[in-house]
């Protein structure tokens, strides 16, 4: 065993400055600039161990660092991807969905990017799962309010290299078990992709089975009204891998 002493690659915080605790284990991705060099680090902040994580109200976030095997990163290092609230109709009813921005993150002179969570108390408790070049991740925020319990969630597919929104279609936003271009969001006459949904209960780990298409995913979690929640996701259309699994006997 060696004797060098490490050293942290990040301290999360927020845009005030305030400590946000990392609580779920990250995601490794083959480093973007050097696959040779380093892995970027994917990983959410926020924790919800005990009754008094029910009642915190910090804004915490979506991380991809870059450890170059060199230096330490902090946030004024990464490229700040921003999402947004909007809303869709779907089958008459509006329907709250999530976009983000598509900001480019030039490897050169950049350590990796970060989402800020535009709720106080959402927070992200499991690990983010990949899917070729997309990263897949779950929000929850508890309700603090006696009258009506329960965990809102949100689920969000992006661009994991990036923190961007992806070019293409990816939720199954309309539910019509189909993903295509009946999925965007229409906002001043511009087209977006819808980079997240929410829902009423906890999407929680992300499991994919098989989809509304030949190679989409379904994505099956439990609601707080005791209801199964399904999501069509698009299935993986990369052909390069991004992260690994070891497995040890």
């Amino acid at each position: 065993m060696g004797t060098t002493q490490g050293a942290p690659l990040f301290t999360a915080q927020s845009a005030a400055g305030v400590a946000q605790p990392i609580t779920a284990a990250p995601t490794a991705l083959v480093n973007p600039k050097d696959p040779n060099k380093g892995f970027l680090l994917t990983f959410g902040t926020g924790r919800f161990y005990d009754a008094a994580d029910t009642a915190a109200t910090g804004y915490n976030s979506v991380y991809g660092v870059w450890d170059n095997n060199a230096a330490a990163a902090t946030r004024s290092d990464l490229r700040a991807q921003t999402l947004a609230l909007g809303s869709t109709i779907v089958d008459g009813v509006s329907r709250p969905a999530l976009t983000l921005s598509s900001n480019a993150v030039d490897y050169t002179t950049r350590r990796g990017w970060y989402i800020d969570l535009l709720t106080q108390g959402e927070r992200v408790v499991v690990k983010p799962k990949t899917d070729a070049e997309r990263l897949v991740v779950t929000t929850l925020t508890p309700s603090t309010d006696e009258c009506v319990g329960g965990i809102s969630s949100n689920l969000l597919d992006f661009a994991a290299l990036t923190g961007a929104a992806l070019p293409y279609p990816v939720l199954d936003v309309n539910g019509d078990g189909k993903v295509d271009g009946d999925d965007n969001m229409k906002v001043n006459d511009k087209v977006l992709v819808v980079s997240g949904i929410a829902q009423q209960g906890n999407f929680g780990s992300t499991i994919f089975t098989g989809g509304g298409g030949s190679s989409d995913h379904l994505k099956v979690a439990s609601a707080t009204t005791g209801d199964v929640i399904s999501v069509v996701e698009k299935g993986n259309i990369a052909r390069n891998r991004l992260s690994w699994r070891q497995i040890s006997q």
